[in-house]
């Protein structure tokens, strides 16, 4: 099991988008999951993209929405999401702040199995 880091306390501010850098996908079984931990007053929206080559993408949708320093099931801004991908060799994901009043802080890590 492998995991990579893809945000490591970025913060996202209000009404903006990050995007993580490309991850190559090691097997092509679609094992793979994400943890967050979020912290901060903003709410986010998680999106994963993936691509055959690294340069064009395709969005895979929304993987986790409204997520604030509460969410997850202890309530602490932690959880762990299984990602279903479309094919391709790399992926990436987005963070979206929504409600554009505070900011948010987040880490990702992704597990390939």
């Amino acid at each position: 099991m492998a995991w990579d880091v893809l945000f490591e306390s970025v913060t996202v501010t209000k009404n903006t988008t990050v995007t993580s850098g490309r991850v190559y996908l090691s097997d092509g079984k679609n094992n793979h999951g994400m943890q967050y931990n979020l912290t901060g007053d903003g709410t986010l929206d998680l999106y994963v993209d993936t691509s055959v080559d690294g340069e064009k993408w395709i969005s895979n949708g929304i993987k986790a929405n409204d997520i604030t320093k509460t969410s997850g099931p202890s309530g602490d801004g932690n959880d762990i999401i299984p990602l279903s991908l479309k094919p391709g060799e790399f992926m990436r994901i987005r963070a979206k702040e929504v409600i554009t009043t505070d900011d948010a802080v987040i880490t990702i890590w992704l597990v390939q199995k």
